[in-house]
């Protein structure tokens, strides 16, 4: 149930968008929250790919979060200032 909500709340969002680039956005978030969760539940724990420093430690699934929620930022941000630039 607590992760119900979540995955509804996030699919209604998706089902909503009409941006194309939006989309395969969070969908990048969605599979690489997917991925953390699957590794949680098969193996207790996420498997760390990269070490960077000491204490950096990340996966491909974590860029995958990383890289969608930094372009739908970008196409979220484009598609407003593209709206503001718009003379009628």
């Amino acid at each position: 149930m607590l992760l119900a909500c979540p995955v509804t709340a996030l699919f209604v969002y998706f089902c909503k968008l009409q941006n194309v680039s939006q989309k395969i956005a969070l969908l990048f978030v969605i599979i690489g929250a997917l991925s953390n969760l699957f590794d949680r539940i098969a193996y207790r724990a996420v498997i760390d790919y990269f070490s960077i420093l000491p204490h950096g430690f990340f996966n491909i699934a974590d860029l995958m979060i990383g890289g969608g929620i930094a372009a739908l930022l970008f196409t979220t941000h484009n598609k407003s200032a593209g709206n503001k630039l718009k003379c009628s």
